[in-house]
């Protein structure tokens, strides 16, 4: 497996990819990041940590479903707009072969629930890229 990185938006706010135009699909096996508590009570931290996208799902006849489609996000979309969709992710760590490699399951360093979540796309911090196969 390979890793694409996306581009780095233009901060000024000035061309064709500044941060006001920029927009992102999420599908499967786009890389995320997203924020876990790690610890807790008053000695709890907030972690900045990355994800593998699994799947999207969509709320039909008021219940998610699982979906093949795309669903953008980017940072100046509106709460409203991101909690229309779920994804489900499975936490990634920096690998020896690979860019990122799965974290097991039974990791002590981490809980199980941070380890494979099902959140709302308001919880998506941003969207480094796309994981690819080599083949």
């Amino acid at each position: 497996m390979w890793f694409n990185k996306a581009d780095k938006p233009d901060v000024s706010g000035e061309g064709k990819d500044s941060v006001k135009d920029m927009w992102y699909y999420l599908e499967r096996d786009t890389m995320v990041t997203s924020r876990i508590k790690m610890g807790t009570g008053k000695d709890s931290l907030m972690k900045v940590v990355h994800y593998r996208v699994l799947g999207l799902y969509d709320k039909s006849y008021n219940k998610w479903w699982m979906t093949g489609e795309k669903k953008g996000w980017g940072p100046m979309l509106k709460d409203t707009e991101k909690k229309k969709y779920k994804v489900a992710m499975r936490l990634v760590e920096e690998g020896s072969y690979t860019e990122f490699d799965d974290v097991q399951l039974d990791d002590v360093r981490y809980k199980l629930d941070d380890i494979c979540r099902i959140v709302h796309g308001t919880d998506i911090i941003g969207v480094i890229g796309t994981y690819k196969s080599m083949n």
